[in-house]
């Protein structure tokens, strides 16, 4: 049904609960068929559009261990996913009695998160590292999801995420191991786990920037390969450049490789997720 003219609330949240700030209309204007973006802006990601202060679709997080305590009176080791779960669809229909016709849905509960934050100690907007009940992970913003990161940088990585999220070891540990990994990879251990592989959205002459896989395409073509599927392979050498790894004509092992860049790419990573974790243990509805 079409709605006409709806009452909503602009809602103040604060330590006491949540307060009404101011009411106002909001009316439908119709269907359309064009594009509808979703933008946003670096850093605050709200932006003025005719005039009015704008935000895009956004996700939050709540924290109701001591609510589900005094709801369901049960102690903190007590407390289950389900509880959450309950609780957290509660506070969902409460807060959307007054915000529609917008609304907030519960979508998952967390054993802990971390916020990955800025040098300056502030949680970065979509970055995060979640531990769910069944011991999945839920990531936003990490590493291990990008094309441009070696195999070796993503497991390296993981096994941290794994030692602080599942065993709770400290920053001793985690250099121990950091140390370990930059003995083996000086020794050409790991040397097949530091190329990078890329699938190449276009013909390497359309792109205007020299990117390190656009280098690495042009040094192939040089060297007779032949792209199959626009994947490109490449790794990262000495006097910071860049050669390409083909087959049967350059393995990694042909190439001066630069283990310095990329243990200082891993360590930031590591260094980035160590200095935020414990930001935030307790379990977090989502």
């Amino acid at each position: 049904n079409k709605p006409n003219d709806i009452s909503a609330s602009l809602i103040c949240l604060n330590d006491d609960g949540y307060k009404i700030v101011n009411e106002y209309n909001v009316i439908y204007l119709g269907k359309t068929n064009d594009y509808v973006y979703d933008i946003e802006v670096a850093e605050t990601h709200v932006f003025f559009a005719n005039g009015i202060l704008v935000h895009s679709t956004d996700s939050c997080q709540a924290e109701l261990l001591d609510v589900c305590k005094i709801m369901l009176n049960k102690s903190e080791n007590e407390i289950t996913e389900n509880d959450l779960m309950y609780v957290g669809e509660i506070v969902e229909e409460m807060i959307n009695e007054h915000i529609a016709p917008y609304s907030v849905k519960v979508e998952d509960a967390l054993q802990k998160i971390v916020y990955l934050c800025d040098d300056k100690g502030n949680p970065v907007k979509k970055r995060y590292v979640g531990l769910e009940y069944s011991n999945k992970y839920l990531m936003r913003g990490l590493e291990l999801r990008r094309g441009d990161v070696c195999q070796l940088h993503k497991d390296v990585l993981q096994r941290v995420i794994d030692m602080v999220m599942k065993e709770g070891k400290g920053k001793v540990v985690i250099n121990k191991y950091l140390y370990e990994i930059r003995r083996d990879m000086l020794s050409g251990k790991y040397n097949d786990k530091l190329v990078i592989t890329k699938k190449m959205s276009k013909d390497v002459s359309e792109f205007k920037v020299q990117t390190p896989s656009v280098k690495a395409c042009l040094k192939a073509q040089e060297l007779g390969a032949e792209f199959i599927g626009g994947v490109v392979s490449y790794v990262y050498t000495k006097g910071g450049d860049v050669e390409p790894i083909i087959e049967g004509i350059q393995s990694p092992s042909d190439v001066e490789i630069d283990y310095d860049k990329y243990f200082l790419l891993i360590r930031k990573s590591v260094e980035r997720f160590i200095n935020s974790a414990f930001y935030v243990e307790q379990p977090t509805l989502f």
